[in-house]
């Protein structure tokens, strides 16, 4: 275990913390887009999404920064520094699948703290936290995303998991107890 593992908190984010988030959601979406993932900048700076087969639309950041019992904004840290974030939903949500309890909806860790095991550490602790039937996600383009998640899923089921296509891209579906 490295020396920023062992420190690493997943914590819920503060109101205080809505401009660092806005940040690390910035950077976030500038290396998604590099890989492929609907996202593109307006020329006022705001960001724009469109969902496979539907039109450009505002990003979801404000809908995560807003309050509600169905979704957590979780930053990671390690000592005073925010390392990353992870976006989670959860059931009542409207917007998950049916039958589907809880979901990462995005997860971000920045280039300076990747390959320690702070992704790792993280998502393990996020997908212990909620129990029930899960769902992620990745962008078909990120390679290391699917990669990190089969492994995850993989190690947290014990191999039981199923994967398959969901609005376009690679999901992992299975339970955490």
């Amino acid at each position: 275990m490295t020396r920023a593992l062992h420190g690493l908190r997943v914590e819920r984010l503060r109101s205080s913390e809505h401009d660092l988030l806005r940040r690390l959601y910035d950077a976030y979406l500038e290396e998604l887009t590099g890989l492929g993932a609907s996202y593109r900048r307006r020329p006022d700076g705001a960001w724009e999404y469109r969902p496979p087969g539907g039109s450009w639309g505002p990003a979801h950041l404000p809908y995560w920064l807003s309050d509600g019992t169905e979704h957590r904004v979780l930053l990671f840290r390690t000592g005073r520094r925010v390392v990353g974030f992870a976006m989670v939903g959860v059931r009542p949500a409207a917007w998950l699948t049916p039958g589907i309890d809880a979901c990462v909806a995005e997860f971000y860790v920045v280039p300076a703290a990747r390959r320690r095991g702070v992704g790792e550490a993280a998502a393990r602790r996020i997908l212990r936290r909620w129990s029930g039937r899960w769902e992620i996600s990745e962008v078909p383009g990120n390679v290391p995303a699917i990669a990190f998640w089969r492994k995850i899923v993989g190690r947290h089921t014990r191999g039981r998991f199923e994967e398959l296509e969901v609005r376009g891209g690679p999901t992992q579906r299975f339970i955490s107890e």
